[in-house]
């Protein structure tokens, strides 16, 4: 069952190799499954698709799910450097001045 759906979810990947969103819900998917390093590698490709430009809004989930798969893991150090990517997004975020919205 999860071998069938998992070759057809990695089927749509290979159509839509750019796309950030479909890797995103396949890493947390393999995670829910209990497939961590196929969901760890889903959740990189997110990272890596940035990092090239695409806009994703959930970067700093993709980073708590990674951080979260390296806890299950028990690989800590791991997990600790996706925690703190994500932190600096709520960083950089707090010191981005807010447009203002008013009339």
């Amino acid at each position: 069952m999860f071998s069938d759906l998992r070759q057809e979810l990695e089927e749509d990947v290979a159509k839509a190799e750019e796309d950030p969103e479909t890797h995103y819900n396949l890493g947390v998917a393999f995670r829910e499954m209990g497939l961590l390093d196929e969901a760890i590698g889903e959740l990189q490709k997110v990272c890596q698709a940035v990092e090239r430009g695409h806009v994703f809004p959930q970067l700093m989930q993709t980073y708590t799910w990674l951080a979260q798969c390296f806890v299950d893991k028990g690989v800590p150090e791991a997990a600790i450097r996706w925690y703190e990517q994500a932190l600096k997004i709520r960083i950089l975020k707090a010191n981005r001045p807010w447009p203002c919205t008013m009339s």
